[in-house]
């Protein structure tokens, strides 16, 4: 219990199969349901087992957000470096209204920079990852022991 999942669910409309994907917090398993809290909801989902076509488990969490933090500093810090570089422009303001002092260009380019390298940070960075669990690859057991206590399994079949 406690990890997170993705669970696909079988619906029928009178002519087809489809399945609808629910992603949760697992919060119990039983010979009849499994028991979900929803995200980002927090609301409990039950599903029928019957209606289970494949659990996914996640075993690593999304880098996206700190690949995307990566991507911005080194933009920011490109950017300020070029427009820093550069120097100030040396048209007489009067006449170039668009004449821009180093200090600008820094803080300008370091915007831009950063805003681009945010953006391609997070497509490079890897996403959540999923470990597939076929129905017909696990089951859950339910045995109670001789002093009135239960015993609950589950197997996983390679």
């Amino acid at each position: 219990t406690g990890r997170v999942v993705r669970v696909s669910v079988l619906e029928e409309d009178g002519q087809s199969s489809n399945t609808r994907t629910i992603r949760g917090e697992l919060l119990s398993m039983s010979q009849n349901q499994i028991a979900l809290e929803g995200l980002p909801s927090g609301e409990p989902v039950f599903i029928p087992r019957d209606q289970i076509a494949m659990i996914e488990l996640s075993v690593r969490s999304s880098r996206r957000p700190i690949g995307a933090a990566i991507g911005f500093g080194f933009g920011v810090l490109c950017g300020a470096v070029i427009g820093a570089s550069t120097g100030d422009d040396r048209n007489d303001p009067e006449d170039e209204p668009l004449s821009w002092q180093g200090g600008q260009k820094a803080v300008t380019f370091g915007v831009i920079f950063g805003l681009a390298g945010a953006v391609v940070g997070a497509l490079v960075a890897p996403g959540e990852r999923w470990w597939v669990l076929p129905p017909e690859q696990w089951r859950l057991d339910l045995d109670s022991n001789e002093g009135g206590g239960g015993m609950m399994s589950l197997n996983y079949r390679f």
